[in-house]
């Protein structure tokens, strides 16, 4: 089998779509002599925030010496994305091994496996033959019923609870949260940054039941950050990005003061606010010291969340549901100076297209609608529909590279492109950038 062979084996599984359950997963696990069992796990829930809550656990935890394993959904540009270590990407090679060994055993025993189970099984194989000190999961969909929740974590993260994939999780926040807080266990700390008060209560009382403790942001652990603004990149001294956010924290044991990290936007403080609380839990039985979060931290790099790309000025951001494209509007409005704002769009058809639209399009002066190359995208029309709204300027392209083409043909320097509404869309943007 080679690599390209493996990457349709896996696709094929697309098919199947989503099948929540943990029967299957589990039924693979236990023929692979379940690996979930030999790792250290930190499990990361939540509506939005939890790549980048991963991703800067994975960077502390390297700085501090440890061997991390960190599994991530969707990938961006390159499948390898969701599976990686302190080498970096699962390489070719060993990813095509993997998909050799389970296809005669899925086949064989005739399993329905859905692609993120077989995707699931992968990683955590993967991360116990390399003996990762830590493994950091990403939840899937939802947390009770997700593939993932198959372990028992040294620490679960919830990060917020909002409204997503309402017809699998329900249509009210007290039924979204109770899925996600199924991947509380018994006795095991939780962090979460959620402060609505429908859902935070499905997370406290969850945490009583449990008898794991909980630690909130806001309440147990404080962040204190000043306001700035990010100039036009046309504006900047060639190699000076000053895209850094600065702040304190105070913890659960300790205060960390001039922490910094590159990622923008006030809710990347919260992430980082939830990686630092998870981190000092897991001081408590392992090192890592005050210097080593603080470096991890300030290298922290997390591609399509409110990235700014040197060429003109594009920012990147992968808001897909009316929590993130609020957070979005927010960061611009707060980090970002410019006189006309070029919003390039293409979202899912399976996500709240005229809530996300009504949070992103109010900021811009042109819109650029297009479709990123997936089944799950929404016709461009179906969104001008919903865009013409809040503008009278809306241009369709088909491709997203067609799209960008044409947003940079129209932005002066003092102006800025904004690329976003699903992942998918961010991806096909980093590829033709």
């Amino acid at each position: 089998m080679r690599y390209q062979q493996a990457l349709e084996y896996l696709e094929s599984f697309q098919r199947f779509g989503i099948r929540l359950g943990l029967k299957n997963i589990r039924r693979l696990l236990k023929l692979l002599g379940n690996p979930e069992r030999r790792l250290k796990v930190i499990h990361i829930g939540g509506t939005n925030g939890k790549g980048s809550v991963g991703a800067f656990l994975f960077y502390i935890l390297k700085e501090a010496g440890y061997k991390v394993g960190l599994y991530t959904s969707p990938h961006l540009v390159n499948f390898r994305e969701r599976i990686r270590t302190n080498q970096g990407l699962i390489s070719k090679k060993e990813l095509t091994k993997q998909v050799f060994f389970l296809k005669p055993l899925i086949t064989d025993h005739r399993l329905p496996i859905t692609f993120f189970e077989i995707t699931t099984a992968i990683a955590l194989k993967y991360f116990a033959e390399r003996r990762v000190d830590f493994a950091i999961l990403e939840v899937g969909m939802g947390g009770r019923l997700d593939a993932t929740n198959v372990t028992k974590p040294l620490v679960s993260v919830i990060t917020n609870v909002d409204f997503e994939h309402t017809e699998h999780l329900g249509k009210s926040l007290k039924k979204i949260a109770y899925e996600k807080c199924g991947i509380i266990k018994k006795g095991t700390p939780v962090i979460t940054a959620e402060n609505k008060k429908e859902a935070l209560r499905v997370i406290e009382n969850t945490c009583r039941k449990r008898k794991a403790r909980l630690f909130r942001i806001g309440k147990e652990i404080l962040v204190q950050s000043p306001k700035s603004k990010v100039q036009s990149l046309n504006d900047w001294p060639t190699g000076q990005l000053a895209n850094w956010q600065t702040f304190n924290v105070q913890g659960i044991y300790s205060s960390y003061r001039n922490l910094r990290i590159s990622l923008l936007g006030k809710h990347q403080l919260l992430n980082a606010a939830c990686a630092i609380g998870a981190v000092e839990l897991l001081q408590r039985r392992f090192k890592i010291g005050r210097e080593q979060m603080k470096k991890g931290l300030a290298k922290t790099q997390w591609p399509g969340r409110l990235e700014i790309i040197k060429l003109k000025t594009v920012v990147l951001d992968g808001a897909h549901n009316v929590a993130g494209a609020r957070a979005l509007k927010e960061a611009i409005r707060d980090y970002f100076t410019y006189e006309k704002l070029i919003l390039v769009l293409g979202i899912l058809k399976d996500k709240d297209i005229k809530g996300v639209t009504a949070q992103i399009a109010p900021l811009a002066s042109r819109i650029i609608i297009t479709k990123p190359q997936t089944p799950r995208a929404a016709e461009p029309e179906e969104i001008a529909m919903v865009a013409k709204k809040y503008s009278g300027s809306i241009v369709i392209k088909e491709r997203v590279s067609q799209a960008i083409e044409y947003a940079l043909s129209c932005v002066t320097r003092r102006d800025i492109v904004l690329i976003t509404g699903s992942l998918y869309t961010v991806g096909e943007a980093t590829k033709a950038i």
